[in-house]
């Protein structure tokens, strides 16, 4: 059910892709985080492009946006240093701010930019979504989270990200593709973790740790299925090995939505606890788009279970049969017991 064929020319780009994101964390100025996010968009361009013409098109999509966010970026530095030094003045300008926050909008999908996202998820190979929902935010949000913008534009980027998260959660009712349920959900949690990065970045790390984790075992088991649609769901449930993988495709689903007991839980709470009284307006329009997502995460949770009776996976199997017999089930397991570590561990600095 797995094909894995790892070429030295992936595992180059690979290792220069995350070289990038290290680049852009560890760098002291500004230009050199802008560096670092270019040295990992020319990694990841031969990444996305892969054998099939949809992957070429969607890779297509995703460097012309990239190039213009980049470029936007490029020229509010430019603006800033002609204004004076970047951090006592010229990032401190109105322009300045504009230009920043309109680059990293294109760069992360947010809103009114958001449309590129799901159109790119879709042609693209589960790895790479991986890739994309998880590995190319991590830069840009950095770099919004300690550029220093006016506090007028870190206002109007906190309306952005609710205004993402909020049409995200719509887009994402009307869709049957699988892909496209986990473009829109992905738009959901960035207006999450980018006004939580604003706040505290210790919450950003750890909110980010743990979506890497759902996300990461989400994709192997939708490789493993290697279907696309909810449609396709319909006639698994008489194969026991097939309707495992799809069964942990619920539960990944259900952690994503923060339905406790699920992982996904300690994301919501440890954004609530630190958002609830810096930022209790916007905390407000995240929970109802959080709400209104919850309606497609539910239908692929359903679609899971229904007819899983009748199909014997609960006779054959035990629960703890089920773990057992399925890799997955430890991801999971070890996904439940690491999150209660980690929200124990964020409460802590947030009262220190």
């Amino acid at each position: 059910m797995y094909s894995i064929k790892v070429s030295p020319s992936v595992v180059l780009f690979s290792f220069i892709l995350l070289g990038g994101v290290v680049i852009t964390v560890v760098s002291p100025s500004i230009l050199g985080a802008w560096f670092g996010m270019e040295v990992n968009l020319f990694a990841a361009i031969p990444l996305f492009c892969g054998k099939s013409g949809s992957e070429s098109v969607s890779c297509v999509k995703y460097f012309v946006f990239q190039a213009l966010g980049s470029g936007f970026i490029f020229i509010s530095l430019l603006v800033g240093l002609g204004l004076g030094s970047l951090v006592e003045l010229g990032l401190k300008s109105f322009l300045v701010g504009g230009l920043m926050v309109l680059g990293m909008s294109l760069k992360l999908g947010l809103f009114p930019c958001h449309m590129w996202v799901p159109e790119v998820v879709v042609g693209l190979g589960w790895l790479n979504c991986f890739l994309l929902m998880v590995v190319q935010k991590v830069a840009p949000i950095w770099v919004v989270s300690g550029v220093g913008i006016c506090d007028l534009w870190v206002f109007l980027l906190m309306c952005i990200c609710c205004l993402t998260s909020f049409f995200g959660a719509l887009g994402g009712l009307s869709q049957v593709s699988i892909r496209s349920l986990l473009a829109y959900s992905s738009l959901v949690h960035s207006g999450w973790v980018v006004i939580v990065s604003l706040v505290s970045v210790f919450i950003f790390i750890s909110y980010m740790l743990l979506y890497c984790m759902i996300l990461g075992g989400l994709v192997i088991s939708l490789w493993g299925l290697g279907f696309n649609s909810l449609y396709h769901s319909s006639g698994v449930m008489g194969n026991v090995s097939i309707s495992n993988h799809w069964v942990w495709v619920g539960l990944y689903f259900m952690s994503l939505a923060g339905v406790p007991p699920f992982s996904g839980m300690f994301m919501k709470i440890m954004s609530v606890v630190v958002l609830c009284t810096s930022q209790p307006a916007f905390l407000v329009v995240l929970i109802v788009s959080s709400l209104i997502s919850l309606y497609f995460y539910l239908s692929v949770f359903f679609s899971s279970y229904l007819g899983l009776g009748s199909s014997g996976v609960f006779g054959e199997f035990l629960f703890s049969g089920l773990v057992s017999s399925n890799r997955l089930g430890l991801c999971l397991c070890l996904n439940l017991l690491l999150s209660p570590l980690v929200i124990i561990v964020g409460i802590w600095f947030l009262v220190v």
